[in-house]
């Protein structure tokens, strides 16, 4: 009786493990169907045309193809063994360098026809001269912000001409634009050795990837926002005191002053209220932000109108929601949030969400700095996509920040963590490269920055709880969590 009493209890222990594993698969099913669901809605649109769906240039097609690929492929993965040389992130960070300056220079000194040959070649939109969004800004600056040359930046951008004693001028563009390739192809590098040698080819087919080098060469405020979540992390890994955490929260605030978006970015300072008094910089962070938005309240950032987002609706270098709904309803209001298409969209982002969340329960990963990356890349590219409905395709680089917390299912996690480090490094790989397939790269991006977000929330909600104390640096090696990166 004992003996048969076990084996009923075996029995049903494995039923009630089939049925927690069939479970968590649940969001995943969710998000495909969310999925499948947008791209017939965009089937049946493009049948209403005049000239019928033969003639539609949607990008559905080749979004469902790339799509169902990415949702059933890693299926049929069991296991992935990779070992690479401790000279491959420095490789990936090599050829960011060299494909940068080559966009740069041949911009600036070779012959035109070469020059555009260059960068059709790599698929990165030339601009009129190099690190033209710097410049931009520089010069709209240098006039005291005459009219004529306004970037659609706020007052704080200013700030710069009273700052460098009125020196400011636009030539300043092109020393701080080539710092600018070097320091981001470093944080490439950074990246890479902090990830899973699983992540490591992704992080190559991204270091040569258009929306990579666009944010390169256009130099543009996007690049300080991806170091200020950088700097963060690395000052909460290395230097947990309060006149840090004080000098990040400055420097994030003034990001905002520029575009209002990084101001959200005060989420990392979270870690601070682990310091001694770093309750004052946090409380004064957002006392500061306040104050700025009541007092800038008249005051207007200009995105883009109606006219300019209509030249990017039907594809371009480009993500965003508004493309997808457009696609889904021609005729619907793009402006309007509570439209069926819309609602489909955010229900989609949701299920991701929650296919994150999931992830993040089943690897039961607690590493805090990861997930500080992932909420400050996903955060800064779904408030841009998915909240204010667009972005050029330099907003990826936002994406590459989520890699390293997500690929930690290649060693966590069972076949779930495994199928969705995969897909989800596919589909933040699919975005960085095919920029101009915007429907498939809006849809994929999304999918990514809503998942990683899903996954990274929990950790961050977790530490605050425990009150844990970051770890610290060991020599001059860098450590993520408690153990080494999986590179060897």
């Amino acid at each position: 009786m004992e003996a048969h009493r076990t084996s009923a209890e075996i029995q049903m222990s494995h039923r009630h493990s089939d049925s927690k594993n069939r479970r968590i698969w649940l969001p995943v099913a969710g998000t495909w169907l969310t999925v499948l669901v947008i791209l017939i809605l965009i089937l049946l649109a493009g049948t209403k045309d005049a000239n019928g769906i033969e003639d539609s240039d949607s990008g559905g097609n080749t979004a469902a193809l790339v799509l169902l690929g990415i949702a059933t492929l890693p299926l049929f993965v069991g296991q992935i063994r990779i070992r690479f040389s401790r000279w491959v992130p420095w490789l990936i960070g090599g050829l960011s360098s060299v494909l940068g300056l080559t966009l740069a220079v041949s911009s600036l000194v070779g012959p035109s026809i070469v020059s555009w040959a260059i960068y059709g070649g790599l698929q990165v939109g030339k601009a009129g001269q190099p690190f033209n969004d710097l410049a931009w800004i520089f010069r709209w600056a240098e006039c005291d912000g005459c009219v004529e040359e306004f970037p659609g930046y706020s007052l704080g951008v200013l700030w710069i001409k009273p700052l460098t004693f009125g020196q400011i001028s636009e030539v300043w563009a092109i020393p701080i634009g080539f710092i600018l390739i070097f320091t981001l192809s470093a944080c490439l590098i950074w990246l890479a050795k902090s990830s899973e040698a699983g992540a490591l080819p992704f992080y190559l087919l991204i270091s040569v990837g258009s929306a990579w080098l666009i944010f390169l060469d256009r130099a543009n405020a996007d690049s300080l926002v991806f170091l200020a979540i950088i700097a963060t992390v690395f000052a909460y890994q290395r230097h947990p005191r309060l006149w840090v955490w004080a000098a990040i929260a400055a420097g994030i605030w003034w990001l905002g002053t520029w575009k209002y978006y990084p101001f959200a970015l005060g989420v990392l300072l979270a870690p601070a209220l682990m310091v001694k008094r770093g309750w004052l910089v946090v409380s004064g962070f957002g006392l500061a932000v306040l104050l700025y938005i009541f007092t800038q309240s008249g005051s207007r950032v200009e995105g883009f109108d109606g006219s300019q987002l209509g030249e990017y609706l039907d594809g371009g270098n480009a993500f965003g929601r508004i493309p997808i709904i457009f696609r889904m309803s021609p005729d619907s209001d793009l402006g309007a949030f509570l439209t069926l298409p819309n609602l489909i969209v955010f229900g989609m982002a949701g299920i991701a969400f929650l296919w994150g969340w999931t992830f993040s329960t089943v690897t039961r990963t607690n590493d805090i700095p990861k997930a500080m990356l992932a909420i400050g890349g996903s955060g800064m590219f779904l408030a841009n996509i998915l909240f204010s409905g667009f972005g050029f395709s330099y907003k990826g680089a936002f994406l590459i920040l989520m890699i390293p917390l997500i690929a930690v299912g290649f060693r966590m996690g069972g076949s779930f963590g495994l199928y969705t480090a995969i897909s989800c490094l596919i589909l933040i790989a699919v975005s960085n490269m095919l920029s101009y397939s915007i429907l498939l790269t809006s849809l994929a991006s999304i999918l990514a920055a809503s998942l990683a977000a899903g996954a990274a929330i929990p950790i961050a909600l977790r530490a605050l709880r425990k009150q844990k104390a970051p770890k610290i640096t060991r020599g001059n090696k860098y450590y993520l969590e408690d153990h080494d990166t999986a590179i060897s």
